[in-house]
């Protein structure tokens, strides 16, 4: 039997996935990562992203599943969290749950937000009938039964 480990999504592409879910809230985004060697400060985070309506601005540090925090990203951290600005590093997800905590991003009445697990290049938010739906479907191919 072969095992395939899922393929692994570059923080690049992580980054910019986020910054089209929070344009979609109206979020505008200041870009501080670069590719190059830069005389930039290190530590300091990918985005830092404001919303004008909400006057709500956070720092987001982009990281791939298996993605670690330099100490310098660390000190950054504590000293943002420390002054009271908000802090998120991960991935898609973590974002999401930010928007969804800080009543960014509303859900309609009765839908709950499931990820859809594994190809994260087709990461998507379901609802809960199409969760059940998917996951009945997925018992019916186990046990053979055709669609």
């Amino acid at each position: 039997m072969r095992y395939f480990r899922p393929r692994r999504v570059p923080e690049k592409d992580v980054v910019v996935k986020v910054d089209g879910l929070v344009a979609k809230v109206g979020f505008r985004a200041i870009h501080f990562s670069q590719s190059r060697e830069s005389n930039q400060t290190p530590g300091i985070p990918d985005r830092l992203y404001f919303h004008r309506l909400t006057g709500l601005a956070f720092w987001y540090e982009g990281k791939a599943d298996d993605g670690t925090q330099m100490w310098e990203q660390q000190l950054f951290e504590r000293d943002a969290v420390a002054c009271r600005q908000f802090y998120v590093k991960g991935n898609f997800r973590d974002v999401f749950d930010f928007l969804l905590a800080h009543e960014l991003w509303k859900l309609p009445m009765g839908v709950e937000a499931k990820m859809v697990a594994g190809d994260p290049w087709k990461e998507k938010l379901e609802t809960a009938e199409q969760y059940a739906k998917r996951i009945q479907r997925a018992k019916d191919r186990r046990r053979g039964v055709k669609a």
